[in-house]
């Protein structure tokens, strides 16, 4: 395939000011979300969400989603079934002041993305009926994003249809999206007991899509797990902790992320291959465990938004004794770091630069032990820590340029530098 410079639509994000925080489908089935049931997912730290609403109830949701700060992704098969009918969606619900954007799907697949297929057509038509970029004439866009979810490079869907190459380039070729949000998970207990840490794939897709939201211009968001679930075949995925959250999340966002997509919020109902459990609220709609856990990284994010909300990814580096597929091991100096020291598991390292502030965001790989590392900072700067305290950031100033850190597992560090 021949490359061009891209020409994507335009990315508004539709959290004003602030890293996208989703909750993916917070709903039963179609039905609308009541006000205090806004207001708890507002409180866990969202600011967005995805879901299929019936038409009777998507002005009351949308109003009371809105009260809160949450700005919904709306779905309904009439985005997809006609233009007519399309149009006659979204121009209901265009002008809503609480729309965040549309949603088509949460994951597509390589045989989907044809120049004349379905999902193509549906794609043209929301955007010709709600654009981004505004017409000439106006000063400013009204529109509205459209999700099309992407699939991680281990998933098997694209293996069937083609290789994740072929994948990237016809996703990028046919849709040209705003944005790029992907699902993949990194942890994975088979019947026997063994974890599986599928760091390879969760670092490589942080470097593809990173480098991907480089060449279009446009950001990509990373997925975090937030529920359990037992196949039956005896594999399952684990019970979400604080500590491997806070790793996915803070990973992406240390490789530029502008948005982080919690799946499940609301426990999935079991079907014939999952049994799940411990989502963020249950089936009865319930806060669990799981939901004080979320707000506690959501409480870091929303806190640290200044440091990651339309950032720049200058270099990304990993240490350790593993490099993983597609990632680059620290050599040398980094930001204000002349030299870093850590244990075996190693921990990501990376500066970003952030409106013409430069920070260096270091997360633990390992989200099960602690990690020490040893850091030595360049004389020249002053250099700050950034952390955050009782909710909100704070800053301050190195005295010593050598330190010892204890990293939690799944933790991060944050410095800043004048």
């Amino acid at each position: 395939m021949s490359y061009i410079n891209p020409i994507n639509k335009d990315y508004k994000s539709p959290t004003p000011g602030a890293i996208t925080i989703l909750a993916w489908s917070p709903n039963i089935e179609d039905q609308g979300l009541a006000d205090d049931y806004c207001k708890t997912m507002a409180e866990c730290g969202f600011n967005s969400t995805q879901l299929t609403v019936t038409i009777t109830q998507v002005d009351s949701t949308l109003s009371n989603c809105g009260k809160y700060g949450i700005y919904p992704f709306l779905g309904h098969v009439s985005l997809r079934r006609s233009e007519a009918e399309c149009k006659w969606y979204v121009e209901k619900y265009k002008n809503n002041p609480y729309l965040g954007g549309w949603f088509l799907t949460g994951q597509t697949v390589l045989g989907q993305l044809s120049s004349t297929g379905d999902m193509k057509k549906a794609y043209d038509w929301i955007s010709s009926f709600d654009p981004v970029t505004a017409p000439a004439e106006q000063s400013s866009g009204s529109g509205h994003i459209i999700y099309i979810g992407l699939q991680g490079s281990a998933s098997a869907a694209q293996v069937e249809d083609g290789s994740y190459k072929d994948y990237i380039e016809q996703f990028q070729t046919v849709i040209q999206p705003s944005f790029f949000p992907y699902s993949w998970d990194f942890l994975y207990v088979l019947a026997n007991g063994t974890v599986q840490k599928g760091y390879d794939q969760f670092f490589l897709d942080m470097e593809i899509y990173s480098l991907l939201a480089l060449y279009s211009g446009r950001p990509f968001w990373a997925f975090v797990r937030c529920q359990a679930y037992v196949k039956s075949n005896g594999g399952s995925t684990p019970a979400p902790t604080v500590a491997q959250m806070r790793f996915a999340a803070f990973s992406a966002l240390a490789y530029g992320a502008q948005g982080i997509i919690y799946d499940r919020y609301r426990q999935d109902p079991d079907n014939s291959d999952h049994t799940f459990s411990l989502a963020p609220i249950d089936r009865a709609g319930n806060k669990t465990a799981t939901w004080n856990y979320v707000q506690q990284v959501n409480t870091d994010i929303k806190a640290l938004n200044s440091v990651f909300f339309e950032t720049e990814p200058v270099m990304v580096r990993h240490t350790g004794s593993t490099q993983y597929t597609g990632t680059s091991m620290l050599q040398s100096a980094i930001g204000p770091v002349r030299k870093l020291t850590s244990q075996s598991e190693g921990v990501l390292v990376s500066h970003l630069n952030t409106k013409g502030t430069d920070y260096l965001v270091i997360v633990n790989h390992d989200v099960y032990n602690t990690q020490s590392i040893t850091l030595e900072f360049s004389k020249y700067w002053k250099i700050y820590r950034v952390y955050v305290l009782q909710g909100k950031m704070v800053k301050s100033l190195l005295t010593t340029t050598k330190a010892t850190y204890i990293l939690p597992a799944g933790g991060y560090l944050i410095f800043t530098w004048v």
